[in-house]
């Protein structure tokens, strides 16, 4: 009994020494990303989308020109809620969850004829997709020095540097090959004397888990001394994909199906992200002045 309570008492006070070192806070944001398209226009092995019947036509399509957008710029806003300390120097060490998503990007351009050359003359279709999923990361912020501070209003200025992994529980698996997640889409790609072009899109989520990591820069933005919000620039690698789509340009002839193309992109959920957060410190309640 003794022995518990003595053990008991040094928790107490460890728990104490932490907590009268440390500022602990949590921190609600917004931010608005730009995502990166990779793509793959050749074969590809087909075990990686657990999918036996995809069919390839690696002849140049003389239809319909495709295009893909390397960076999809989309206005989707996504929140987030992470829980941080502040060190008695300055620097802050976060872990949170945050929306996320990835995009992928897909344009076709369809002539009046083969022969012509007028780039305004013909069909445009442009197909974006985005999957949602959740980014769980652990952040390190390394506080910056700013020689005029009063002058810039940024007191606190940081260098990011963090990791984690992103989920998405209805991606494809292993076991089970059919997709959970699978967005079929059916578009016209144009038509010129009895040629007629439709483009299918199908959308599927792979990889459960991806891990990424990130680095980034960001700044308390304060007004007559008064601290208002955060902003942050922060780019996110991922090392696995994420979301896959394939694009099917099926040309009929007179109505008859007579040849597919078959394309496809891919995303790793990386870009850019632009957040807009605001630190409400919980404790101490009086907030300590940080050391230089």
């Amino acid at each position: 009994m003794k022995k518990t309570t003595i053990i008991l008492l040094l928790s107490i006070l460890f728990s104490g020494h932490i907590f009268a070192q440390r500022t602990f806070y949590i921190r609600p944001k917004i931010e608005e990303k730009s995502y990166q398209t990779t793509t793959n226009f050749f074969n590809f092995t087909k075990s990686s989308l657990f999918n036996k019947n995809l069919s390839f036509d690696l002849i140049s399509n003389p239809y319909t020109e495709v295009s893909v957008s390397p960076i999809s710029f989309l206005t989707v806003y996504n929140i987030g809620f992470n829980a941080g300390v502040v060190f008695s120097y300055g620097d802050l060490l976060e872990v949170g969850w945050n929306q996320d998503a990835t995009s992928t990007r897909f344009n076709s351009f369809t002539p009046i004829s083969p022969a012509n050359d007028n780039r305004y003359g013909g069909f445009r279709n442009e197909f974006a997709s985005l999957i949602f999923n959740n980014r769980f990361e652990l952040l390190y912020y390394k506080r910056r020095k700013v020689r005029d501070q009063k002058r810039l209003h940024l007191q606190n200025s940081y260098y990011i540097l963090g990791s984690g992994f992103k989920y998405n529980g209805n991606a494809l698996n292993q076991d089970d090959p059919s997709p959970e997640f699978d967005d079929y889409f059916l578009a016209g790609g144009g038509d010129y004397d009895d040629i007629s072009i439709n483009i299918e899109h199908r959308v599927n989520a792979i990889n459960k888990f991806s891990m990424f990591l990130s680095l980034g820069l960001s700044s308390d933005i304060y007004f007559n001394e008064k601290y208002l919000f955060s902003s942050s620039l922060i780019y996110t690698q991922g090392f696995k994909t994420i979301e896959s789509t394939t694009h099917k340009v099926i040309v009929e002839q007179t109505g008859v199906p007579t040849k597919e193309y078959v394309y496809h992109t891919f995303s790793r959920g990386s870009g850019f992200q632009f957040q807009i957060s605001r630190r409400l410190q919980f404790y101490p309640w009086k907030k300590r002045k940080i050391k230089e």
